[in-house]
């Protein structure tokens, strides 16, 4: 495990958890994957909080993202394009939201409200 990993999780704890968007600050300070950095986490027991997605790591019910519509059809198409059998990739729904210009929980809404699931976490939480 990368030394220099562990020490700037433990300086970026907060209530027993490392912030989502805080692990990818690691990685990319550190040019390491942010897989590398959850992993990292997880070898400390410190969990992942505040998805940026919204799935997990949210208080008081972990998850905070709630099914919304669209009209917009481009970004439906792309959800859909992107989605597998088993589901939207998360670093595919971060491009998604980029290209789109959403936020990254906003695009999480609307793919919850068209029943499509997220998998393969970045942080590898899921």
């Amino acid at each position: 495990m990368d030394e220099n990993v562990l020490k700037e999780i433990s300086g970026r704890i907060k209530n027993g958890g490392l912030a989502c968007a805080d692990a990818f600050d690691i990685a990319a300070s550190l040019g390491v994957s942010p897989k590398q950095v959850g992993e990292a986490a997880d070898s400390r027991d410190v969990s992942l909080t505040a998805c940026q997605l919204g799935l997990f790591g949210h208080s008081p019910d972990k998850k905070i993202v709630q099914p919304r519509q669209t009209s917009d059809r481009k970004l439906m198409d792309a959800i859909r394009d992107a989605s597998g059998e088993n589901g939207l990739d998360c670093a595919e729904a971060w491009k998604i939201a980029e290209r789109f210009g959403i936020p990254k929980l906003k695009l999480a809404h609307i793919c919850e409200g068209a029943g499509v699931k997220f998998r393969r976490c970045q942080l590898g939480a899921f």
